[in-house]
C-alpha cells in the first residue's frame, strides 16, 4: 500500500514510504498482524453498524449514531454493555 496523500492508514508497516517509481518492485506487503489490529481498531472506534437504503438498516445507523453522541464517545470505542 502506498498513501499518495494524508491517509488515517498513513502507518510504518502498513504503507510503503519509499519512492513512488520503486513501489512495485521494492515495497514489502503490509504486517499482517498490523493491518488486523488496524481494521478492528477502526471497526470499533469510526463505525457505525446500519444501512442507508432501508428503513431496519437505517433504524439502526440512527440509533448507533445517537447512542455514540449521547455518551460523547466519538472516535473511540464504546464502552462495554
Amino acid at each position: 500500500v502506498q498513501a499518495l496523500g494524508r491517509a488515517i492508514y498513513d502507518i510504518p508497516g502498513l504503507v510503503w514510504h519509499g519512492p513512488a517509481d520503486a513501489f512495485w518492485q521494492e515495497a514489502p506487503p503490509p504486517d499482517a498482524e498490523l493491518a488486523d489490529c488496524f481494521i478492528r481498531a477502526i471497526a470499533a472506534c469510526l463505525h457505525v453498524r446500519g444501512v442507508f437504503y432501508a428503513r431496519p438498516g437505517l433504524d439502526a445507523a440512527v440509533a448507533a449514531t445517537v447512542r455514540r453522541l449521547h455518551l460523547n464517545v466519538l472516535n473511540a470505542p464504546l464502552p462495554e454493555g
